[in-house]
């Protein structure tokens, strides 16, 4: 091995192992009985209840053998019985990174929201969600949240209107009758904007009838909307949630 090859192989140590530090250090900081606990066991009780870091234990459990191998193998000054590949090593530092700092939804989902009015008829209101090919929209009137309809609502209040009535005249029919006759608390949510988006991915998967997220500086719906998550974002968080680290940079 020259010097070259030496220092290269040197420098994937030290970054493996500052990553797997981070890992460890923040388990113990947010995992309860950690003392009896190895690191890749403390990971799956963390990930456990939280799905969107998609992080495997295993992976940690291979990185915490190949710790202790570099910790306590040394056979002498800078030479090591093993080394880690840089692709291991990107993956460390992935893990690294959704543990100690996951991506913020307003990171990808704070933008202007479209909403509409209870005054807009169902008709007006259909023709914005082919042309945006949007599912749903937040209902204001004067800056005051009334509630969310979406794709699912207007298809539910259609079902039971046309059990009773044989013709239904879209452009006579305002959104706040659909919003009233269909209100679903449990179809929205607010959330502040230091959300993660591993956190809202577990939101999405806790609650199947959650259709969106709606965000706010502090998560109250008294304030101004700053964006919108949806559960047709959630595939797209999760491709980045699981992309290599450059990949993921680059969205």
């Amino acid at each position: 091995m020259n010097a070259n090859e030496a220092e290269q192989q040197q420098f994937l140590v030290e970054r493996f192992l500052s990553a797997y530090t981070r890992i460890e250090q923040f388990l113990r900081d947010n995992v309860t009985g950690w003392k009896d606990c190895t690191t890749p066991d403390l990971a799956q009780d963390f990930c456990e209840l939280r799905p969107g870091l998609d992080i495997s234990p295993y992976k940690i459990r291979t990185a915490m053998n190949l710790r202790h191998a570099l910790s306590h193998g040394q056979v002498k000054a800078g030479r090591f019985p093993a080394y880690p590949t840089e692709e291991f090593v990107q993956e460390v530092e992935r893990i690294a990174k959704r543990f100690t700092n996951p991506p913020l939804i307003t990171s990808r989902c704070k933008r202007q929201v479209e909403t509409a009015s209870p005054d807009d008829s169902l008709r007006a209101l259909l023709i914005r969600m082919s042309e945006l090919q949007l599912s749903q929209f937040p209902v204001y009137t004067a800056g005051k949240f009334v509630g969310l309809i979406s794709e699912n609502s207007i298809a539910r209040w259609i079902a039971e209107r046309a059990r009773h009535e044989r013709c239904l005249n879209f452009a006579e029919v305002q959104v706040e009758t659909i919003v009233n006759e269909t209100s679903d608390s449990s179809a929205y949510r607010f959330v502040p904007e230091r959300t993660t988006e591993p956190e809202a991915v577990q939101l999405f998967a806790s609650n199947a009838l959650l259709g969106a997220c709606l965000i706010t500086k502090f998560g109250n719906q008294h304030e101004e909307l700053l964006g919108i998550v949806t559960r047709w974002d959630i595939p797209v968080i999760m491709a980045q949630l699981t992309a290599p680290l450059e990949d993921a940079s680059a969205a």
